[in-house]
Order: structure tokens, then C-alpha cells, then sequence
């Protein structure tokens, strides 16, 4: 591994708040996804939940339903981890931190979920699959129905231990996206 990456890995780490519950969120990007969530008016899309610190981030000031999609297990922070399964401590987070009435948990992969719902929303984060073809699989699958003015946010755009999320977010088009700044590791835009 790099010197960077091992930098960069210190530095963002694991942040855990007062309640214990683990995330890989920098300070402000928790305050981002508080506020990213306030702005939904139809739905949230998170893809990629784990133990439920970004899930609870953006449901803590939302006024429409959080759709946390995530099969809770064989991903890269469970094999970093050496954890199975992470659903059980998914529900007790959310519930522990009094949002479980705004979550609504699909416990599956997105292109499963994307297939057996029809889920109106207006913000999608995707901090699921890292690889290319997972986060490109992760856009193409919701990314196109967002409707006019909604926001995309991608988790570690600038991380450099992964590709995908930059790769896909640096392809996004001017004529489809107003690309705003980035808050640390999240790249986020509105639909045109």
C-alpha cells in the first residue's frame, strides 16, 4: 500500500460518535449528509449502508423516507473488517438513534432493489460498490431517474484506495449536471 493511501486511510479512519456507531465519514461530511437528506422532498436513495452511520445521517433531519439499500454483507468493508453480516447492527443503529420511522431498509444489492421497486426520490447517494463497474452499475441503474434539480452525491470520489467512484463522477456530463464543490472525499451535483 502507498504512503498516501496509508495517510489517507489515518486521517479519514474511523470516525464513531458519542452512541459508537462506526462510519468512514469525515466531520463535515456527516453535516453534509445531514443537510443533503433535509433537502430531499420526495426520497432518499443510499446505496451502500453497513452499519448505518451515513443512513442515520441523512435521515436525521429528513422529512421524506431514506430507502437504504444494501445486501449486509460480502462487501469491501466487511472483508476489511472480517464481519459477515452487518444487517442486525444496521436495524439496532437506526433504532438506537430514533430514525428507523424515516429508514426503510432493503436488505438486497441496488440492481435487485432497482428491479422489484418503483422508488420516487430525489437524492441518491451511492457509497456501495467501489470498483468502476460496481459504481458505474450503481449510476446507470438510478443515477438516470433522478428527475430535474435532484442531487447525486458519491462517498470517496477523492479517496484514492478506489476508482469508481471518481472515475464515474469525473464522466458526469455539463449538459445533464451542474457539478458543485466537493465536501472532503463526497463529489456531488444537481440534475439539470
Amino acid at each position: 500500500m502507498s504512503e498516501v493511501k496509508r495517510l489517507f486511510q489515518r486521517a479519514q479512519g474511523w470516525w464513531m460518535d458519542k452512541t459508537g456507531v462506526q462510519g468512514w465519514l469525515y466531520r463535515e461530511e456527516v453535516e453534509f449528509l445531514r443537510i443533503l437528506g433535509a433537502a430531499a422532498r420526495v426520497g432518499v436513495v443510499e446505496i451502500g449502508s453497513w452499519k448505518g452511520y451515513s443512513t442515520i445521517q441523512l435521515a436525521r433531519n429528513a422529512r421524506a423516507p431514506v430507502y437504504a439499500i444494501d445486501p449486509h454483507k460480502g462487501t469491501f468493508g466487511h472483508r476489511r473488517e472480517g464481519v459477515k453480516d452487518t444487517y442486525d447492527k444496521f436495524v439496532q443503529n437506526i433504532n438506537r438513534y430514533g430514525v428507523r420511522n424515516r429508514v426503510v431498509p432493503l436488505r438486497m444489492t441496488s440492481i435487485e432493489a432497482r428491479r422489484r421497486y418503483n422508488i420516487s426520490f430525489d437524492v441518491l447517494f451511492i457509497d456501495g460498490d467501489h470498483t468502476f463497474e460496481g459504481t458505474a452499475e450503481h449510476y446507470n441503474s438510478w443515477g438516470r431517474l433522478l428527475p430535474r434539480g435532484g442531487f447525486i452525491a458519491f462517498h470517496d470520489v477523492y479517496n484514492p484506495e478506489f476508482d469508481g467512484p471518481r472515475i464515474i463522477y469525473d464522466s458526469l456530463r455539463d449538459e445533464e449536471w451542474i457539478k458543485l464543490m466537493r465536501c472532503r472525499s463526497i463529489g456531488w451535483a444537481i440534475k439539470r
